[in-house]
């Protein structure tokens, strides 16, 4: 007897496998490309969220700070030094700023100096003695640092001229006289350019007269003191306040 030889054909089950193999596959594949894709997708929004997060603190500490400074020149005091003939005391460059502020509490005569530094601007309050014929009659006086966000300030000043007009000047040169206002700017420090100005005007403590002594009766000045300031004395750098490239001169 022969045996009969029966050929086994492929079962459906091996096919079947395979396929599900592959769906697998692709599925897992596509699955990992949605998990990289979402993954990026969170990262890209933590890091605007946290972008948005700086932006708001750096604005808010550069308002807190123009504030602060608004509210420590407004009333500033038109007060001199001890002595005959003595200077006002006020002094200024770009980056200090030294003058005489009544407190309004006790009303009781302090110095303050605010001093730019990168970012923040350092304010030292010190007690003024009545006997002080220049900083050095000061005794210690408390620092405190204002956030200045990730800019740095810059002052300037407005110097009347005899004309009516105003020159804006980076050093106060006229120790017999005071600023019309400051300029208090807000540098990039990385393309150096003005991101935020504010033009204070000085209010006047003391007799109306003081607000220009060449042209009213002012305690603060001796008679012959305040002779009219020649154009020609200003320094070399003055330039028109309205000018708008005037500003810009003076950002650094």
């Amino acid at each position: 007897m022969k045996r009969e030889r029966t050929a086994r054909k492929p079962g459906r089950m091996g096919g079947s496998q395979g396929f599900l193999l592959a769906e697998a596959l692709v599925t897992m594949a596509i699955g990992a490309f949605l998990l990289v894709a979402l993954v990026s997708l969170v990262h890209l929004l933590t890091r605007a969220d946290a972008r948005t997060v700086e932006l708001s603190r750096r604005i808010e500490a550069e308002s807190r700070a123009l504030d602060a400074i608004g509210r420590d020149l407004r009333p500033v005091s038109r007060t001199r030094w001890g002595g005959v003939g003595a200077p006002f005391v006020f002094a200024g460059t770009d980056r200090r700023m030294q003058f005489a502020q009544r407190d309004a509490g006790i009303g009781d005569i302090r110095f303050v100096t605010l001093e730019a530094e990168d970012g923040r601007v350092l304010r030292t309050d010190a007690a003024f003695p009545p006997f002080a014929v220049g900083p050095g009659d000061l005794g210690p006086g408390a620092t405190t640092d204002l956030d200045a966000g990730a800019s740095n300030v810059r002052f300037a000043y407005f110097q009347r001229l005899s004309g009516g007009q105003e020159a804006l000047v980076e050093t106060w040169t006229a120790p017999l006289d005071m600023p019309a206002a400051i300029r208090v700017a807000l540098i990039d420090p990385e393309t150096g350019g003005i991101t935020k100005s504010v033009r204070i005007p000085l209010m006047v403590d003391a007799e109306p007269g003081c607000a220009s002594p060449r042209r009213g009766v002012c305690s603060y000045v001796e008679t012959g003191e305040a002779d009219a300031i020649d154009d020609a004395d200003l320094p070399i750098e003055a330039v028109d306040a309205n000018d708008p490239l005037g500003w810009l001169r003076y950002a650094r």
